[in-house]
């Protein structure tokens, strides 16, 4: 996992430094953050990632419409997104990968479950 190229984005900065936590201890050493929906998608379009972990529930903009953006940029290499909730609601699960997203993490989560669902995400279509 160390080659991977990894965006976080959340508005609670506490999430985003227990991520960043977390991606360095599975390894992921090429790992940046923002709490901005709009620096996030400026970030992606001027930057290539491997994976996008989206946290849905955000004020400035939805995680719903940042996925959204994301997916429109055309790239030569999408980025794999991963979308982060609070919620553990099959609706929503299905309403973001029928959306695009890659696969979704009910917060809490552990790291076991980030790791698997980041192997997940890598491989599928």
């Amino acid at each position: 996992m160390a080659e991977l190229k990894v965006l976080i984005v959340d508005d609670e900065q506490i999430n985003i430094e227990l991520l960043m936590e977390t991606m360095e201890v599975i390894g992921c050493e090429n790992t940046s953050a923002t709490t901005s929906p709009v620096e996030a998608i400026k970030r992606y379009e001027n930057e290539s990632f491997d994976l996008v972990l989206l946290d849905l529930n955000m004020p400035e903009m939805s995680g719903y419409d940042v996925l959204d953006r994301l997916l429109k940029i055309e790239k030569p290499a999408k980025a794999k997104i991963v979308i982060l909730t609070g919620h553990n609601d099959e609706s929503i699960k299905k309403r973001v990968l029928d959306q695009g997203a890659a696969g979704m993490l009910s917060k809490p989560f552990g790291m076991n479950e980030i790791v698997d669902c980041i192997k997940h995400s890598m491989t599928s279509i």
